[in-house]
């Protein structure tokens, strides 16, 4: 059958919505729900959860530590094939700039906890980007369990630690798996 001009704008019109797709990543969390995190210690850490605009956000009041561990209560794993890629991370926030930082944390299947840090924040749409390099060189700590100093793959997302200082909030938009 051959091409018609319909047929060929209909299909660059399925590669253009395609790659877009593509191009933005997996979205592995949307945080939208409380139930499924928990904020460490919040009471002694005067961070609290809270729902702002439809997503979780982290208030932090003034005079408190300026360090928490937002932990994921359930089992959320990476797929089973990964083993390199980068873990996008979305965040709108009301801290100054040089004050915060996130970490993300990543166990593998025998329990070994992984941390990995990100560059500084792209700012995109008004919203703060981290990007986390993820594989077997990029981690920069690791403790808990077999503690052998190697990814035991698949992993699963354990916490993002998050440091700033002031008051504010930080929003969680979503955090997004790109190959």
């Amino acid at each position: 059958m051959p091409y018609t001009d319909c047929n060929m704008k209909l299909r660059l019109l399925f590669f253009a919505v395609f790659s877009a797709v593509a191009a933005s990543g997996a979205v592995l969390e949307e945080f939208t729900s409380p139930r499924d995190f928990t904020v460490w210690k919040s009471d002694e850490t005067g961070f609290a959860l809270i729902r702002k605009e439809g997503r979780l956000a982290l208030l932090r009041q003034e005079g408190m530590p300026y360090r928490t561990e937002f932990a994921w209560r359930k089992d959320l794993r990476l797929p089973r094939e990964f083993r390199q890629g980068v873990l996008r991370l979305t965040v709108s926030h009301t801290v100054p700039a040089p004050q915060r930082t996130i970490r993300l944390r990543l166990s593998d299947v025998e329990g070994e906890v992984f941390q990995f840090h990100s560059a500084a924040p792209v700012v995109h749409d008004d919203k703060l980007v981290y990007e986390f390099q993820v594989g077997d060189k990029q981690w920069r700590s690791s403790w808990g369990k077999n503690a052998n100093k190697k990814i035991d793959y698949p992993l699963s997302l354990h916490v993002l630690a998050i440091a700033f200082s002031g008051t504010g909030t930080i929003v969680f938009e979503k955090l997004e798996l790109v190959d």
